[in-house]
């Protein structure tokens, strides 16, 4: 801990705090506009300036960290007027159209400029304030709108698709007051490796950037929000959903908590907008002589009702079976199976995705007692070694591979990636296997035996805490590397890697989705 003196009181506070997150513990709130945690931390715009004694200058709270014996002056006359003066220039090109502007009431840099008083930039020039075009390649796709105009260049953007989404499609262009936010080349997006995650419309502090959806809908104010869970994938991200005044969905935002933390991949940002299709039911349908007909909620009800207890009372409640859903919640799932099981009365209830998870309940289960996952999301950072098979983890769980992406990059852990395509991640991995389609099972003994037969097991574990062990030595006995490498049509020395680097780890997390589980040979 170090001692430190905010505003003239007494602190303590870990070393290594910027003074930012200081100040934010003890509830001094101190204004930022290009700050983002954890994501941007550049401390470009200035705007958290504060007095440190005896520095010669003004110091950036976001980016200075305590020491020891420090004096802080979070709140004065020069501060005050540091604070205006940087914001002003950040206004300098900004056009004021605030009230036909679709991020209004949403602007962060428009809350400063209220909250400082400012209604027109000192600097503001006229003739050079709109100096861009309006169209730009970024304009040729359906879901992002750039507007080059009410750029503020904080790099928000940028690093939000550097450091949360992992992709660097775009930087800052150009130098001085030229400078611009840009795809390699003035690209459009869609050329670009750009994933269309919006990380970055979500990071930006002004209307430079937005969604294509949502213009012209309404402004923040006027929607309704509702928290829920994303149903596309089984990460289960949270997000926020918009509806307008005519009842129709219009954006979506990641919520910064477990599991995603303010990440969602382009179907849970924009894959809401078959829910205001014109071709979904508003009304239940009755069959009659082969044909639907409309009906009231209350007459479907009563029909439902009246024809399974007709079925129940004729051939006995075994006779209906019940599905639940993974689009559905949790509370709804349990709700299903209670209604089986207690109304029913019957334990014929089943759920999808044991058709394409089959394989995980009954192996998992073998192997560790449980069909399911053994670590929450979040282990991801706690990783050493990341062993990836049977999985396009890019376009199946997008922020599954935002993780994977972020802990090689930021904590430098290893990737090994086994696929017969040549996916995403095959980019990122240190060992990448490319083996033949359905030849997992062999590559995976194949690597066992390496580990075994360099002794890199924890013989400990094994004899307190499995069974069958000596099997196991027995089936690996016809795993040769020579054999494996026929096999699989990998070469054997990059096998013996990925087994040894794989079991050094000393952390090694394994991931896996249905290139594994629909195989024939999914539980072996």
């Amino acid at each position: 801990l170090v001692n430190v003196k905010i505003d003239g009181k007494p602190y303590q506070f870990e070393k290594g705090t910027t003074i930012l997150k200081a100040c934010k513990s003890i509830g001094i709130e101190i204004p930022t506009l290009c700050y983002l945690e954890g994501i941007a931390e550049e401390g470009s715009c200035g705007m958290c300036v504060v007095e440190v004694k005896g520095s010669r200058t003004l110091q950036r709270a976001c980016i200075t960290e305590v020491t020891e014996g420090m004096e802080i002056t979070t709140n004065s006359d020069l501060i005050y007027e540091a604070r205006k003066m940087n914001l002003e220039l950040a206004l300098a090109h900004h056009p004021l159209d605030c009230m036909t502007c679709d991020k209004d009431g949403d602007c962060v840099l428009q809350d400063l400029a209220y909250q400082f008083g400012i209604k027109k930039s000192q600097f503001l020039d006229e003739k050079d304030a709109f100096v861009y075009e309006k169209e730009t390649p970024w304009d040729k796709n359906p879901f992002i709108q750039f507007d080059p105009q009410k750029c503020i260049l904080c790099r928000r953007c940028v690093d939000a698709c550097e450091n949360q989404a992992i992709v660097e499609a775009i930087a800052i262009a150009m130098r001085g007051y030229k400078s611009i936010v840009s795809t390699p080349f003035n690209l459009p997006l869609e050329e670009t490796n750009c994933q269309f995650c919006a990380e970055c419309v979500q990071a930006c502090p002004t209307a430079a950037l937005i969604e294509k959806p949502r213009i012209g809908k309404g402004k923040i104010f006027n929607f309704e929000k509702t928290d829920t869970i994303c149903a596309y994938c089984g990460v289960g991200c949270n997000l926020t959903i918009f509806k307008d005044k005519n009842n129709n969905l219009v954006m979506a935002r990641g919520v910064d908590r477990e599991p995603n933390k303010g990440r969602l991949c382009v179907k849970g940002r924009y894959g809401y907008e078959y829910v205001n299709s014109s071709e979904r039911l508003t009304t239940p349908l009755i069959k009659e002589n082969g044909v639907f007909r409309a009906a009231t909620w209350e007459e479907a009800l009563d029909y439902t009702a009246k024809r399974l207890l007709e079925i129940k009372d004729k051939y006995g409640p075994d006779a209906i079976g019940v599905l639940g859903s993974a689009r559905c919640t949790n509370e709804d799932n349990y709700v299903v199976q209670k209604f089986a099981r207690a109304v029913i009365g019957t334990n014929n209830i089943d759920h999808c995705a044991r058709l394409c998870h089959a394989s995980t309940i009954s192996g998992l289960g073998k192997a560790l007692g449980a069909g399911a996952a053994t670590n929450p999301i979040d282990d991801i950072k706690n990783a050493d070694v990341m062993f990836v098979i049977g999985s396009n983890t890019t376009e199946t769980h997008p922020v599954i591979a935002q993780f994977i992406k972020e802990n090689k990059k930021k904590k430098g852990a290893k990737l090994i990636v086994c696929d017969p395509r040549n996916i995403d991640l095959a980019k990122y991995a240190d060992i990448f296997i490319q083996h033949y389609p359905g030849t997992d099972v062999a590559l995976l003994n194949g690597m066992m035996k390496v580990i075994v037969d360099k002794g890199l097991i924890d013989k400990e574990f094994i004899e307190n805490h499995t069974e069958g062990f000596e099997n196991l030595l027995k089936v690996l006995d016809k795993y040769d590397l020579d054999k494996v490498s026929e096999i699989t049509g990998v070469d054997k020395k990059l096998i013996e890697t990925a087994a040894i680097t794989y079991a050094k780890g000393p952390n090694s997390m394994i991931f896996y989705t249905m290139g594994i589980t629909q195989h024939h040979v999914g539980v072996d």
